[in-house]
């Protein structure tokens, strides 16, 4: 089973003009069909990594901004890689790409743009968290 992909987009060079970027909001939250692929189409898995997923995401957000407080920027990298990781598994395109850059911009360790890409993960976040809850229901009810 394929867990993980990379895509283009990981081939792409940050860009810090925020023109450039896709405006999060304009992209869906989740995209079913790819949490269901990454979980072999077993509608029961996918629900369960989307469960797992839910309280952690959270806890990631909290501990890229304590990271980012203490300026450990190996820490930031890795937990935004994560939360990457995480955000694709469960189909959050928008997710996945404000971690994405935050995760490049914490490998040049500049403090302003990472910050500002923090601010779009955690909004991303935020407005994933329900989403997440909701496709979990449509899950679970067969929908």
């Amino acid at each position: 089973t394929e867990i993980y992909t990379l895509s283009l987009h990981d081939a792409l060079p940050i860009s810090s003009d925020p023109i450039e970027r896709e405006p999060a909001a304009e992209a869906p939250l989740i995209d079913a069909q790819i949490a269901l692929s990454r979980a072999g189409d077993d509608r029961d898995l996918a629900r369960e990594v989307i469960e797992i997923a839910i309280p952690l995401f959270p806890e990631w957000l909290t501990g890229i901004e304590e990271a980012l407080d203490d300026g450990d920027w190996p820490t930031v990298r890795r937990l935004a890689h994560t939360l990457k990781s995480s955000a694709d598994n469960v189909g959050a395109k928008s997710a996945r790409s404000a971690a994405f850059r935050l995760e490049q911009l914490a490998a040049t360790r500049d403090e302003i743009q990472a910050r500002e890409a923090f601010a779009e993960v955690e909004q991303a976040v935020r407005r994933l968290l329900p989403a997440l809850s909701q496709l979990v229901s449509e899950i679970a009810s067969g929908r």
